[in-house]
């Protein structure tokens, strides 16, 4: 893993300073072999018995390595959301060789760290972020769950409303300009028919509604999502903040 990653590059997938790097299991053979075996004999039949599902209905949708490196400055990611049904962390690194760490829940509040060959399992939609590794090297294996008779409809158009939207990828950068405004609020819009527990789908229909000035619209949108993150989005009241100041 550390070879493919010196000789390949450690993957950009989170382009701005601070945040993590990682590399593909599907480029590294060796390391896809060892992993299929592990998900026919533990991996995905533990999944299914920890959410009452079934394993044969189990598929990895992506698996990566995801390197949390103090000194270079890539040792954190950002509050988010997978697409995935079910995302497993499978900790690669003995605790004793990093400081912080960890993987924090918008929900709870709780940052739960795992011990080397020890795995965290939750749902892809819950809001997270890796805490910053503040000495040493911290690798994790994540894998991104899918089952076949869940279509995954609401994180879907979700993710078609946020892909032409306007809401940017990172807190700190501007609106995009939307790839098609008209699609993503109507996505998003679907998305929140769905499943109107979800803040993230109110989070860029407001960011849509402030693009074209309807302010009225966007602070509703907002304060849905604030409400429904019980006040731990912090973006979320920023753009909220800003709504009503419109």
């Amino acid at each position: 893993m550390l070879l493919h990653g010196a000789a390949g590059g450690w993957d950009s997938r989170y382009p701005l300073a601070g945040y993590t790097r990682e590399v593909k299991v599907s480029d590294m053979p060796a390391a896809l072999e060892m992993l299929n075996g592990a998900l026919r004999s533990t991996l995905l039949p533990a999944a299914a018995s920890a959410f009452g599902l079934d394993a044969s209905h189990l598929r990895v949708n992506e698996a990566l390595v995801v390197q949390y490196d103090a000194a270079s400055g890539h040792n954190a990611l950002p509050i988010h959301r997978d697409f995935s049904l079910l995302t497993m962390n499978v900790a690669l690194s003995p605790s004793d060789s990093y400081a912080g760490g960890g993987t924090w829940f918008e929900h709870s509040g709780e940052t739960l760290v795992c011990e080397r060959g020890g795995a965290l399992l939750h749902a892809g939609g819950l809001p997270h972020c890796g805490v910053p590794v503040t000495r040493g090297v911290r690798h994790l294996l994540v894998l991104f769950l899918l089952a076949a008779p869940l279509p995954l409809l609401a994180g879907r158009l979700q993710a078609i409303g946020a892909a032409a939207g306007t809401k940017p990828q990172f807190f700190s950068q501007p609106r995009r300009r939307p790839a098609d405004l008209a699609l993503s609020s109507a996505a998003l819009q679907l998305a929140i028919e769905a499943n109107p527990r979800d803040a993230e789908s109110y989070s860029q229909l407001g960011h849509n509604f402030a693009s074209e000035d309807r302010h009225a619209d966007a602070q509703r949108c907002f304060e849905a999502a604030v409400e429904l993150s019980r006040g731990r989005d912090f973006a979320a009241l920023v753009s909220l903040a800003e709504a009503q100041a419109a």
